[in-house]
């Protein structure tokens, strides 16, 4: 959380991606600073709306 705060004071960060890791266990929109991005749920809603388009 400090070091997600610090980029957002520091360098204006707006969004965070939680790639390769657990972290998405433990951080949402709700417990972050700035909104988070999991790589798992946007890649899952990309192959759901492929599938369905289809």
């Amino acid at each position: 959380m400090a070091i997600i705060e610090r980029l957002r004071a520091e360098r204006g960060v707006q969004r965070v991606v939680l790639g390769c890791t657990e972290l998405p266990l433990v951080l949402d929109d709700v417990s972050s600073p700035v909104p988070c991005l999991d790589p798992v749920e946007v890649h899952s809603r990309a192959l759901v709306a492929a599938i369905v388009d289809q």
